[in-house]
């Protein structure tokens, strides 16, 4: 249906709950579904379960999740073309991420520094994230 047009009813009827029970959970309407699935699944690539990471294999382990977003990258577009419209559009989100604070990716940067022969040192978390 595209952004536009689907509305929270339409959202509702299909996951077969009432319109309250999505505002309950998602109180700013599509841009909150949007941004919590978005912001849910990079966390899920990105912080996997230590028990299944080599970390004697950093390249290996990053190629997994590359080959991970490019196969939600296909079997998502339409989430992601909701996504990119929500951000035209609305505006929101792009003022949500404006919001992100740094120590949000602590987490991300303690992982990688357990692998062997990464340095993280004393490197701001957004920094070695974009590195």
């Amino acid at each position: 249906m595209g952004y536009n047009k689907v509305t929270i009813r339409d959202i509702a009827a299909s996951a077969g709950v009432s319109t309250a029970l999505i505002y309950k959970y998602f109180p700013n309407d599509k841009v909150d579904i949007i941004t919590r699935i978005s912001s849910r699944y990079i966390d899920e690539q990105l912080l996997q379960q230590p028990e299944t990471i080599d970390f004697n294999d950093f390249p290996g382990y990053m190629r997994a999740v590359i080959r991970s977003m490019q196969q939600f990258i296909k079997e998502n577009s339409s989430l992601l073309k909701a996504l990119t419209t929500a951000v035209l559009l609305d505006g929101e989100i792009a003022e949500e991420a404006k919001k992100v604070d740094v120590k949000d990716y602590n987490d991300i940067s303690e992982l990688f520094g357990h692998f062997d022969g990464v340095n993280i040192s004393d490197r701001n978390s957004l920094e070695l994230l974009a590195d």
